[in-house]
């Protein structure tokens, strides 16, 4: 298995707590892609007329602020990919997502460049730094 291996380059360069966060954040977007699809759609809230009654939460409530935190982290995450280049986003993602090798169509320190890139940029718009 590789090692989740960050550069020195002191632009790109993150706390190692906040790199590895946002490595799992990013590598936990199928999954969040999953459970934003099968949040369910609203619906009306049972209420028995009690002002006390049990199930007093809100369900709706929570699968909506639930929905909007997942949302903001898939759209960090899709944003951020949109800026690597074209040529290099399939080595990027799946360098992160499967801790594959690089292709070999480019030097592995353009794609580790682009991938340190990524990983800040998603770091900076879920605000981890």
């Amino acid at each position: 298995m590789a090692r989740d291996y960050q550069r020195h380059d002191r632009d790109y360069r993150l706390p190692q707590a906040a790199y590895m966060a946002t490595l799992w954040v990013i590598r936990d977007y199928q999954r969040m892609k999953e459970e934003y699809a099968s949040i369910g759609t609203i619906s009306s809230p049972n209420c028995d007329g009690m002002p006390h009654a049990a199930g007093g939460r809100d369900a709706n409530a929570d699968d909506a602020i639930r929905a909007a935190a997942i949302a903001e982290k898939i759209s960090a995450i899709e944003k951020s990919l949109q800026a690597v280049p074209a040529d290099l986003r399939r080595g990027v993602w799946e360098s992160i997502q499967y801790r594959s090798p690089y292709p070999q169509d480019a030097d592995r320190t353009t794609y580790g460049r682009a991938k340190a890139r990524f990983v800040r940029d998603v770091a900076k718009r879920l605000k981890i730094v």
